[in-house]
């Protein structure tokens, strides 16, 4: 089949890499050329001509056959010709969308789908993945079957119906059923897979796909059940029990089995608990005590109050890079979220970074929509269409929960309208938060935005619309930024005008205390210690991040060693004579020296990654082997260079630190532990590195397009950019310009533009 491709500069928009013709028959019939919707089919039996010779695809089918079954009613003379016709129709409307070879191969007796790199079958695209997915040997590839519950989309054309035709309804029910059960059965192995692996969201996701399917599977709800419990969810398990039980009781009249029950009941009296990792910490490296911020906790608790009272609020904490706003924030919330079930989102902006339009609130639905399916399936019920699809370029996720928004995310106008966008972000976080009633207690959402300075105008603004539209909401906007960089006019400095007055607070951090400096020496030894404490304080002026390191560079050169008890012990030849470093920089330096070398390569690429990245991604940009990438990362996590990245706060008792790192390093993200860290690393290394580590990224990223939603153009360009490849530089900040023009961040759009310009211009166009 030939068609005629688009440049890449002229064309419009940038949609995943596909085949050009896709036929979708998996949860309804869609026809689509190039990523576009093909018109001119709403014959039915055209539509049931197509939708079969796509599931027997490869194969020749007697036209005789074909007719018998689309008009069994009249005459063969008669059905022959309808058949004529309704393959003449197809043509045109391949025609008129610009294929110049349709892709069904006609003799004179049979008619057949030709299979290829150029037609696309969602049908046969599941039963392989399937296939692939299903070992030999009785083992699973979770990774093949994840693919093919993705592709399940719904039952086999469903919806559709051919009049006067029984034989194609017995033949479409008996489909409906056997790929029904295919996916059922791939999904029980997913969902028993994670659980056995620990990766339970990945398991609820399953679970809670395969009830869809089969809705009274109480050994599904089970495993639900288990899910929950196991990730340390306690409340959430038992919530769903007694979901089960009521819909038994209304559906069927029975009781859950002895075996669910018993279940229930060792959950509530919590013999279940959740898994935990065998060491207590996520690193073998000395952990800094949390201390010297009552009076800032007290000030978070008095906001947290008042949200969970009905009332929104708007938080602002400010100070100086590494003076401990994140790890503030993470821990307050570790103990908010203990004691009271709440919705927490989390969003980051970083320097560096390509600027990406309402970035903080992309990644904070777009984890939480990709790692908890409660959440997920909260927003597709109570959004309503209308919103997700104006998000859906902002949130390219929310397609995995509504194929149907796929058109809306490659769209490329008209203009999304300011408020039209605020107003779909309202109703979507107003629909996780709820002021309760009665009988239940309220369900707050906190969103918190990390390291909002480097977040573009557009977001900023965008935070006190979303204060203002939810101010009746149990909802708590927390803010982290530094002051520093800020000019005169930046919406920052307009919301912290704010504190004091409508419900916004203001927590300004300042350097630690001799005295919880003291606390810190005190609890990393089990005994005070003033000489130490004494020096610390002196050479780090109570900066906490500064503390840190200085203990850890103290642990790299052996001057601390770890005691059995888990605390640490002054080594007899310490002279505490590394402490003596005046610049948080010539720490970091020091310690990056004393890696080895094949680990401070990995991390020169994770540097070039971004602030936070994925094992896989790193593995397959160096090409490196699996092992060396896992030992290099327990030993970057050993000694606090990089620490497992919380992609979606679940309201669990377990710290999200261990339980990811529990998993091991394949599924884990991960970030650096600080953004000085990154910097450092960056600027460390040469200009031709630089440019070949990034084009390595652009390669790996842009083969992730294919069919999903990685890869988003903005950090195509950037690093297409840096690599020096001016053609596929301008390719994608072209759409990168684009989008933004949609979104209305205009200020990004502009910065896309220049990119592109000056790409073209190296091109010589």
């Amino acid at each position: 089949m030939k068609h005629k491709p688009a440049s890449p500069l002229a064309s419009p928009a940038l949609a995943p890499a596909m085949a050009p013709l896709e036929i979708r028959l998996l949860g309804g019939f869609e026809l689509r050329w190039c990523g576009t919707p093909l018109e001119g089919l709403d014959s039915s039996t055209v539509r049931a001509l197509i939708a079969y010779l796509a599931c027997h695809s490869g194969r020749h089918l007697e036209r005789e056959t074909l007719a018998g079954l689309l008009w069994p009613e009249v005459d063969e003379a008669a059905s022959r010709h309808n058949l004529r016709q309704a393959l003449y129709s197809l043509r045109q409307a391949l025609a008129g969308a610009g294929v110049e070879e349709t892709p069904i191969e006609a003799t004179r007796h049979t008619l057949g789908l030709a299979p290829g790199e150029t037609v696309r079958v969602d049908v046969r695209a599941f039963a392989e993945a399937v296939a692939r997915g299903q070992r030999p040997d009785g083992t699973i590839d979770p990774a093949q079957l994840a693919r093919a519950a993705q592709l399940y989309r719904g039952d086999l054309l469903a919806g559709f119906y051919l009049r006067d035709s029984s034989a194609f309804e017995e033949w479409l029910i008996a489909e409906q059923e056997r790929l029904k059960e295919v996916a059922a059965t791939a999904l029980r192995q997913l969902v028993r897979h994670h659980l056995e692996m620990g990766s339970y969201p990945l398991g609820m996701q399953a679970a809670r796909q395969l009830l869809r399917i089969d809705p009274f599977s109480e050994e599904t709800h089970r495993d639900l059940i288990q899910l929950y419990a196991a990730s340390g969810r306690r409340s959430r398990a038992l919530a769903h029990y007694r979901e089960l039980t009521r819909q038994l009781r209304r559906e069927l009249g029975v009781e859950p089995s002895s075996e669910t029950q018993a279940l229930a009941r060792s959950i509530e009296s919590e013999e279940l608990r959740p898994v935990e990792t065998a060491d207590a910490e996520p690193s073998r490296g000395p952990v800094i005590r949390f201390v010297g911020r009552s009076r800032e906790m007290e000030q978070l608790q008095m906001a947290w109050s008042t949200v969970q009272r009905g009332a929104a609020r708007l938080t602002l904490v400010e100070g100086p890079a590494g003076i401990g706003k994140t790890r503030l924030v993470r821990t307050f919330l570790h103990l908010a979220t203990s004691s009271v079930a709440a919705t927490v989102l989390l969003g980051s902006s970083f320097e560096g970074d390509p600027p990406i339009p309402y970035r903080p609130f992309a990644e904070a639905l777009g984890n939480a929509i990709a790692t908890d399916p409660d959440t997920a399936t909260q927003i597709l019920v109570a959004s309503g269409h209308r919103a997700l699809e104006i998000l859906a370029p902002v949130v390219p996720e929310l397609v995995t929960l509504d194929p149907r928004l796929e058109e809306a995310l490659h769209r490329t106008g008209p203009k999304v309208p300011a408020d039209d966008l605020a107003g779909a972000l309202a109703r979507v976080l107003g629909s996780l938060s709820d002021r309760g009633g009665l009988e239940r207690p309220a369900r707050p959402l906190i969103l918190f935005l990390d390291d909002l300075h480097a977040a573009d105008t557009a977001s900023i603004g965008m935070v006190e619309a979303l204060f203002r539209s939810l101010s009746h909401q149990p909802c708590w906007f927390l803010c982290a930024y530094r002051p520093d960089p800020l000019p005169e006019r930046h919406p920052l400095r307009r919301l912290a005008a704010l504190a004091g007055r409508q419900g916004v607070s203001r927590i300004q951090l300042e350097p630690l205390g001799r005295e919880p400096i003291g606390q810190v020496v005190e609890a990393l030894l089990g005994e005070p210690d003033p000489l130490f404490a004494g020096r610390l304080f002196e050479q780090s002026g109570g900066h906490p991040l500064m503390t840190a390191e200085l203990v850890n560079l103290l642990a790299d050169q052996e001057g601390i060693s770890r005691l059995p008890s888990r605390t640490w012990s002054l080594t007899p030849s310490s002279t505490l004579g590394c402490l003596e470093r005046s610049r948080v920089e010539e720490v970091l330096g020091e310690r990056l020296l004393g890696l080895p070398t094949s680990t401070r390569r990995l991390l020169s690429l994770a540097a070039v990654l971004g602030q936070t990245f994925a094992p896989d991604l790193l593995q397959e940009a160096e090409g490196e082997h699996t092992q060396v990438v896992d030992l290099a990362l327990e030993l970057l996590t050993d000694r606090w260079f990089v620490r497992p990245f919380p992609r979606y706060w679940a309201d669990s008792r377990i710290d999200r630190f261990r339980a990811l790192a529990g998993g091991g390093a394949r599924t884990a993200s991960f970030e650096f532990t600080h953004p000085s860290l990154r910097a450092l690393v960056y600027r460390s290394l040469p200009a031709e590195r630089i440019r070949y580590l990034h084009g390595k990224v652009a390669e790996s990223l842009e083969n992730r397009r294919f069919g999903g939603v990685e890869g988003p153009v903005e950090l195509l360009a950037h690093h297409f950019r840096i690599a020096g490849n001016p053609a596929k530089a301008a390719e994608y900040a072209l759409a990168a310009a684009r989008r933004a023009e949609r979104l209305g961040a205009e200020e990004i759009a502009l910065a896309y533009r220049r990119n592109a310009d000056e790409a073209l211009s190296r091109l010589g166009r």
